[in-house]
């Protein structure tokens, strides 16, 4: 018998410490790009791996709205995505 229960991760994933650092010394656009798209990849592949079924690029690009401070939300499952 299959589970009863299903979810799937549709929001945030903590933004790793160097695109955090490179978006507070302000990194030139295309180099922090860049770096986000090699992280969206990694986020990618690391939910294809645990079998996930709908894929989030982790809103890796959002920032905190009227603000250039990052917000982290709580992550009890971050350690699945490292």
């Amino acid at each position: 018998m299959g589970t009863p229960y299903r979810a799937d991760h549709v929001g945030s994933f903590l933004r790793p410490a160097e695109l955090l650092k490179a978006r507070q010394e302000g990194a030139d656009p295309q180099r922090l790009r860049a770096m986000e798209d090699r992280h969206i990849q990694r986020v990618l592949a690391r939910q294809k791996e645990l079998g996930f079924e709908i894929f989030t690029d982790g809103e890796l690009r959002r920032r905190t709205k009227g603000s250039t401070r990052e917000t982290q939300w709580p992550d009890p499952g971050r350690a699945a995505l490292r």
